[in-house]
């Protein structure tokens, strides 16, 4: 690097910049950090390229997807946006330079603003939820720069704040907000220590500069924020608050509740046709009703972490997955109390995978609810996973069982007054 940053700029001044490094006369003012500017565009590519493979995992699944989040391409441009900004501000630095780089991030943090109070409202992300105050603070930063840096700090802290309060709120998001705060503080770190007067600021290194490094390290967070964005809670069995119904959802995160795309179901419990003749029910006539959302929990999280989720999601009953399509076993409420009774409370820091039941019984979209019925009997379980080749894409409770059957009954009884009163 050392022999290219010279042939870009005709000489280097005694001039620094804020992360130390040393402001050339030639195109590029600040040769390094324009390059590592481009840790953004990466982090664009690397969000587009993850969200893509999240969505053709989910269109692999059988059947319509009811309703989607908005893709991850909006937030992708807007990573970019940042980056290109940044090039231009390092770079040839014109008289807009800082709109061009101040107004990417501040959209950019305003997305994350929006999706986390649409996430904690249960609503669905509108455009212009982000959009409209970006307008709005735009002028403000070209015209006038110092209130336009308070207002960004303002959007900032709320950005951080929310952030926070949403991996409390939601358990499942802890990962990725935790990851993206560490890797945005240990940059922001970083380029404290290397401005201008302090230790690790060395103009003379020509490779180390601290707001180079700061780039890498914000534009990693980012990323590793994405499989965060567009998450919703959404009740097992039920759609969302704001009445659109269920939404996709996706990520690696433990305890995320995946939202499984509605299989085209047939039904699987007695029903009367319009000939007198019966019909079975099938289970995925119970998940197109109840939908295929899912709480899922990796082995190795420990037992207070589940009671956590058990509470949140008020299921009685969470699958444990690494990935969210592979069953690894299942864990009850039950199988809690079993275990504290025998053990005692020890086991709550303990593992999942240590209490999970791993010999799992499973059904199909196919199997009729009579013979879920005399599973559940026979076998003394409450719940059994949906299985569509190999791939979690479901769950049906005793209760959902319960309350087909009783509709089951209801409709036959209706057909009957009907038919005896014609």
């Amino acid at each position: 690097m050392g022999a290219v940053i010279p042939s870009l700029s005709s000489a280097w001044a005694d001039e620094v910049g804020p992360g130390c490094e040393p402001i050339s006369h030639g195109f590029l003012r600040e040769p390094v950090s324009t390059y590592s500017s481009l840790a953004f565009v990466v982090a664009a590519v690397v969000i587009v390229l993850l969200g893509r493979r999240r969505r053709r995992s989910l269109e692999r699944a059988p059947g319509p997807v009811e309703a989607r989040e908005p893709s991850s391409t909006a937030y992708a441009v807007l990573v970019a946006g940042i980056g290109l900004g940044s090039v231009v501000q390092h770079g040839p630095n014109p008289f807009w330079a800082d709109l061009a780089r101040d107004l990417p991030l501040a959209a950019t943090l305003i997305f994350i603003i929006a999706d986390s109070v649409a996430d904690l409202a249960g609503r669905s992300r509108v455009w212009w939820w982000w959009a409209l105050p970006t307008a709005l603070l735009a002028p403000v930063i070209h015209f006038f720069p110092q209130p336009g840096d308070m207002a960004q700090g303002a959007v900032s802290v709320v950005t951080v704040l929310l952030g926070v309060y949403r991996a409390y709120r939601r358990p499942a998001l802890r990962r990725p907000i935790i990851w993206t705060v560490a890797l945005l503080a240990t940059g922001g770190i970083l380029e404290i220590l290397s401005s201008p007067g302090w230790p690790l600021c060395d103009p003379e290194t020509r490779w180390w500069y601290g707001h180079a490094v700061w780039h890498a390290f914000v534009a990693a967070g980012l990323a590793a924020l994405a499989p965060a964005l567009g998450w919703r809670q959404v009740r097992d069995g039920g759609p969302a608050a704001s009445g659109e119904g269920p939404r996709v959802r996706w990520g690696s995160s433990t305890g995320i509740v995946h939202d499984v795309p509605s299989i085209t179901w047939t039904a699987t419990t007695r029903v009367l046709a319009c000939d007198g003749s019966a019909r079975t029910m099938r289970v995925t006539e119970v998940l197109r009703r109840k939908g295929g959302s899912v709480v899922t929990i990796a082995p190795e999280e420990s037992v207070r972490e589940l009671l956590a989720l058990l509470a949140e999601h008020q299921v009685g009953a969470v699958v444990v997955s690494g990935d969210g399509a592979r069953v690894a076993g299942i864990v009850s409420e039950r199988d809690i109390v079993r275990r504290m009774h025998a053990d005692g409370d020890g086991i709550l820091d303990g593992p999942v995978s240590e209490i999970m039941t791993v010999d799992v019984r499973f059904c199909g979209p196919q199997d009729q609810i009579d013979e879920l019925m005399d599973v559940m009997t026979e076998s003394r379980i409450r719940h059994l996973p949906v299985l569509v080749e190999g791939r979690l894409a479901g769950i049906v409770s005793i209760g959902d069982v319960v309350k087909h059957r009783m509709a089951e009954v209801q409709g036959e009884r209706d057909h009957l007054t009907a038919y005896i009163t014609r």
